[in-house]
């Protein structure tokens, strides 16, 4: 929860000063351990994000940039490399947020 928060955070450019906050997204944005959050996600999509491992853990928690707008999350495992199940949750949450804001965004009869 802590991690989300802290994320949230930069995504607003509140944390520090907006020009240190998009410093600090701008340095997250060119992580080159991609085989988590952005693994399964469109390729031109955004993410902001930091890995860790542990001898018992697996994790990764970022800010990802999605078309119809910008969410953070933060997948902690205690399993460790198990980097398939945070693709595949990361690619559920992007489905999920994607199909919930293009349909708010429509007008029904």
């Amino acid at each position: 929860g802590d991690m989300a928060i802290l994320l949230e955070i930069l995504a607003r450019h509140e944390a520090v000063d907006e020009y240190s906050s998009r410093a600090m997204v701008e340095l997250l944005s060119r992580q080159q351990i991609n085989n988590r959050l952005p693994a399964r996600l469109p390729p031109d999509t955004r993410v902001a994000h930091k890995t860790g491992d542990w001898e018992d853990a697996t994790h990764d928690v970022g800010i990802v940039y999605a078309p119809t707008g910008v969410y953070v999350i933060a997948l902690l495992s205690r399993y460790p490399w198990d980097i398939a199940t945070l693709a595949e949750l990361s690619e559920v949450v992007y489905e999920y947020f994607e199909s919930e804001r293009s349909l708010a965004g429509r007008r029904f009869p």
